[in-house]
């Protein structure tokens, strides 16, 4: 397979490399596709991330960057062949441990840097620069700050991200920002806030759950917090009455609004998560105005 051209380091989020228990990687899916060739110039250790000449660094390698596949809500990587489900796949299949999508890649709202959050119920073990291990559970992220080893138990690789100059490192984050904007731009458009409505009846007091859960305010306003208002819904089939949160996110620049949401997102999870007592029907409802 002939090598991929050179990328341009400041679209680079970040580069994977030394990779364990996956010695036919590159035939995987469509792997191939992120086939990173280390450039040739006048600072050649840039792209190794500032890594010392005692860590032997050993292909093949994978540049994760800006717009390739890498939209809108990260990278995923597992066990999966599905381009669709997984962008790069680990191993041949979820027989060895690794979950379809084990572990996920994206750019964290506030310091913007690249960020490993654990999607599997299989722990993941990420090892710094300095050989502190630290492991982390279903849900837990981190940001990557310097290099890193990521162990899955049946494979492993090292991630980090090369050393910009200051000019493309401020191209860099411009690329950083403009992720966060068109990842909230992906995000499903909600209705006209409810705390505004007076009538009722009217359809703008909707809100729609999974599986065809439909909701309306038929009541007034519950609580008024510094970040968020609460209101009393209906589901309409059922009949069994909701607190809904609404964060005021309108006056928020885009990295604020990115990080209430994913704060809102984690709270829901977490209440999905309360036990079975909960229907499932109802535990889909999160309102927020955008």
């Amino acid at each position: 397979m002939a090598p991929t051209k050179t990328v341009d380091l400041s679209n680079v989020i970040l580069i994977l490399g030394n990779f364990k228990g996956t010695p036919d990687i590159l035939t995987l899916s469509e792997n191939s596709r992120y086939e990173f060739t280390p450039p040739v110039d006048a600072f050649p250790a840039s792209w190794k991330g500032g890594q010392s000449k005692e860590q032997e660094l050993t292909g093949p390698f994978f540049a994760l960057t800006f717009g390739n596949h890498y939209y809108p809500d990260g990278c995923f990587l597992g066990s999966s062949g599905e381009t669709e489900t997984c962008d790069l796949q680990l191993v041949k299949n979820n027989e060895t441990g690794i979950s379809r999508r084990h572990i996920r890649f994206d750019i964290s709202p506030v310091m913007s840097r690249p960020r490993v959050k654990t999607l599997s119920t299989n722990p993941v073990c990420i090892i710094d620069g300095d050989g502190r291990k630290v492991v982390f559970t279903q849900g837990s992220s981190m940001e990557i700050s310097g290099p890193v080893t990521i162990d899955l138990q049946t494979a492993s690789f090292r991630a980090w991200r090369p050393i910009l100059s200051h000019e493309e490192e401020g191209s860099w984050r411009e690329k950083a920002v403009t992720f966060t904007k068109e990842l909230l731009d992906s995000l499903p458009r909600q209705l006209p806030s409810l705390e505004a409505k007076t009538n009722k009846n009217q359809t703008s007091n909707l809100r729609f759950g999974k599986d065809n859960a439909v909701y309306m305010q038929k009541w007034g306003l519950e609580r008024k917090g510094s970040h968020a208002s609460v209101v009393r819904v209906q589901e309409l089939t059922s009949k069994v009455i909701f607190a809904a949160k609404e964060p005021y996110l309108r006056n928020y620049n885009d990295s604020t609004v990115r990080e209430v949401w994913e704060e809102l997102r984690a709270e829901y999870e977490k209440m999905i998560g309360l036990g079975e007592h909960v229907s499932e029907r109802h535990r889909n409802y999160v309102g927020v105005e955008c």
